[in-house]
């Protein structure tokens, strides 16, 4: 299972984590999918952090399966809420940046601007472009 939630780690880090990823490697390790997602998250500080702040906020009466499903599915969300924020700021960032330089009559200052708008579209491109939205791919969890 250690290597499914690495593997899970990495497509996650590349924005390439989706429902069918997920239900494959769960296959591979016999355990529902829920299951291997909530083993992914506590792999991950950040998620499992969040994990187990909102788990805590669930009566422990109500701490069954797809109490739990349903808290992954959230938090898995939430991140792709903050990745589309970033993608949004970085957008904000290129419109200002392209602005300043069709007025900027500094030639050098222009090309220091052109590469910071290079700059932020390579980042914007690493947040967004290379997996799709997160959102979509993660919906089908409530499946499960």
């Amino acid at each position: 299972m250690a290597d499914s939630v690495k593997k899970l780690s990495d497509q996650f880090s590349k924005l390439e984590l989706s429902h069918e990823s997920i239900k494959k490697e769960a296959a591979k390790n016999q355990v529902s999918p829920a299951e291997l997602a909530v083993q992914f998250i506590q792999s991950n500080p950040a998620l499992r952090s969040q994990y187990e702040t909102q788990l805590r906020s669930i009566p422990i009466a109500n701490q069954n399966e797809k109490e739990i499903e349903k808290l992954v599915i959230v938090i898995l969300e939430s991140e792709d809420n903050a990745i589309t924020e970033k993608i949004k700021e970085k957008d904000l960032a290129i419109i200002q940046k392209k602005s300043e330089i069709r007025t900027e009559s500094n030639q050098q200052r222009r090309q220091t601007l052109e590469k910071e708008v290079l700059e932020l579209e390579k980042e914007k491109d690493e947040l967004g472009d290379k997996g799709g939205d997160i959102a979509m791919e993660l919906i089908p969890l409530k499946a499960f």
